[in-house]
């Protein structure tokens, strides 16, 4: 049993990355220029296929978010329903009024940071369709808006709006987000 558990993640990312390569291939077979774009950016992301020059800025966030995570700092926030509520019947309450809850800066950024994978692909995205305009909902700890800027300033242009609706974690992410990447 101990053998299956040790195994079981790395062998559901090689089917999954199996299945993965199987629709990129499709796309790129593709007649139409963004599927074909698509199928290449997908590819680059799912083998971890970046530039030098991307590398120095996805090394600076990551590095971030290892400090982020390992961050004992007590912070507040208002939970309005987006995890695990345990009794149904407030649940509609908590949504309406939200419920303040204390955890760290390391706590929150575990939980509720995207993977590197799916900001890679992200990044990856802005890269290669060079797109210049970005609107985030849910900051969260900013990992994915840190993507989201370098790969416009490595295009060479563009914006992006990231907006947090929770007043205690927006004064949070003011005194975390004092830094430069």
């Amino acid at each position: 049993m101990i053998y299956l558990k040790k195994y079981r993640k790395p062998l559901v990312r090689f089917i999954f990355k199996l299945k993965a390569k199987k629709t990129i291939a499709r796309l790129k077979k593709e007649s139409g220029h963004n599927q074909k774009m698509l199928g290449i950016t997908l590819e680059e992301a799912l083998e971890n296929n970046i530039s030098h020059e991307e590398k120095i800025w996805i090394d600076k966030i990551e590095l971030r978010r290892k400090k982020l995570e390992s961050s004992t700092d007590k912070i507040l926030l208002t939970d309005f329903g987006a995890s695990k509520i345990p009794d149904p019947k407030v649940y509609d309450k908590e949504i309406e009024e939200g419920r303040i809850v204390t955890t760290t800066v390391g706590e929150k950024c575990r939980n509720s940071s995207e993977l590197y994978f799916w900001v890679l692909i992200l990044f990856k995205l802005i890269r290669k369709f060079k797109l210049t305009s970005r609107l985030e909902l849910g900051t969260s700890m900013g990992i994915s808006a840190a993507f989201q800027v370098s790969a416009l300033n490595l295009n060479g242009n563009g914006k992006i709006v990231t907006l947090e609706g929770a007043a205690p974690w927006h004064q949070s992410l003011k005194r975390i987000f004092n830094y430069s990447i």
